[in-house]
């Protein structure tokens, strides 16, 4: 059985636009981040805490970064 690659639709048309929103994803360790800023072809994400998913709230504050073709299928949290 062979399993088909999901594609991802992008959502987003300039990250310029979505700077300082908040989003939920499985590659933040507590799965919430907000996107910090973008360089070129990365954007750059803080770890947010989430009361949730409390047991790596130690993580906050950590800036990783996704490929931007990846941050722009991301959909922002609702403010």
């Amino acid at each position: 059985m062979s399993r088909g690659i999901t594609p991802r639709e992008t959502v987003i048309d300039k990250l310029d636009d979505v700077i300082g929103r908040d989003f939920a994803t499985n590659i933040s360790p507590t799965t919430r981040a907000r996107l910090l800023y973008y360089k070129k072809d990365k954007a750059y994400y803080e770890v947010l805490e989430y009361d949730k998913w409390p047991k790596y709230n130690m993580c906050a504050g950590q800036v990783f970064y996704l490929p931007a073709k990846m941050a722009v299928t991301l959909t922002p949290l609702k403010e």
